[in-house]
């Protein structure tokens, strides 16, 4: 039962000296909708004080919820958590370090709010750093990653999406949800999977433009991560040829 306008979850892994800035910046573009509206911060096993900082945040932000638990299981299992919470009309899933500014998220409602958003098979809208209206300020090295990932996924999969990875993307709530029993990827691979699941079902994303700034090291994406991602990426694959997101 939809009991908002919008929910907006926040997976978040050791935020605790960003946390409240971001949070600052989430609700002031939120207070400008006139519809009600929920933020969901999902605590993903923070080894740091970023539970502590959420907690405190609840006196001043009523409409912030906090789901939290003492084990890092990754961004997807964050995700995942949140949306199953999730009581809005649309459900959206921004970063946590706001690298891709908040406001454009009242910019994609009022597209799924459009008349060609009404079709039947529109699941949602995802950013689209390639689309040639986006501002995008980040390193070389990344955008050379995220276009060889697409190369990659292009590689392996039918959908049409030269951005799968972008930390925005605003869900029609009814739509989504049922696909969430399919998900299985608990890491950073969880926004591919997703989209598999929404494509093999007869949906599809519109896309749109960001405006990102880089605001922090890359010290999450290495070796390790990205290796993982990689695995993640081909487990998709294995069960799309399996059938096992219908």
């Amino acid at each position: 039962m939809e009991r908002y306008y919008l929910s907006v979850v926040v997976p978040a892994y050791n935020e605790g000296e960003s946390i409240a800035r971001s949070m600052s910046v989430l609700f002031g573009e939120l207070e400008k909708l006139s519809g009600e509206f929920e933020v969901i911060a999902v605590n993903d096993g923070s080894s740091d004080d970023t539970l502590e900082q959420l907690i405190k945040l609840k006196t001043d932000y009523k409409q912030l919820k906090i789901i939290s638990y003492k084990t890092n299981k990754g961004k997807g299992h964050a995700i995942h958590r949140g949306m199953e919470m999730a009581k809005g009309k649309y459900c959206a899933v921004i970063d946590a370090d706001m690298e891709i500014h908040p406001a454009q998220i009242l910019i994609y409602l009022e597209k799924l709010e459009s008349g060609s958003a009404q079709d039947k098979t529109v699941c949602g809208i995802t950013g689209c750093k390639f689309d040639p209206d986006s501002h995008v300020d980040f390193p070389v090295y990344r955008r050379l990653m995220s276009m060889c990932y697409y190369k990659f996924l292009h590689m392996l999969f039918s959908f049409d999406l030269k951005d799968t990875q972008t930390g925005l993307k605003v869900f029609k709530t009814e739509k989504i949800k049922p696909f969430l029993r399919l998900l299985r990827i608990d890491g950073f691979a969880y926004d591919v999977e997703m989209l598999a699941v929404i494509y093999d079902n007869g949906g599809r994303m519109m896309t749109a433009p960001v405006v990102c700034s880089y605001l922090r090291n890359d010290a999450r994406i290495n070796i390790k991560s990205v290796g993982k991602t990689f695995f993640d990426t081909l487990d998709i694959f294995y069960n799309d040829l399996k059938g096992r997101y219908k």
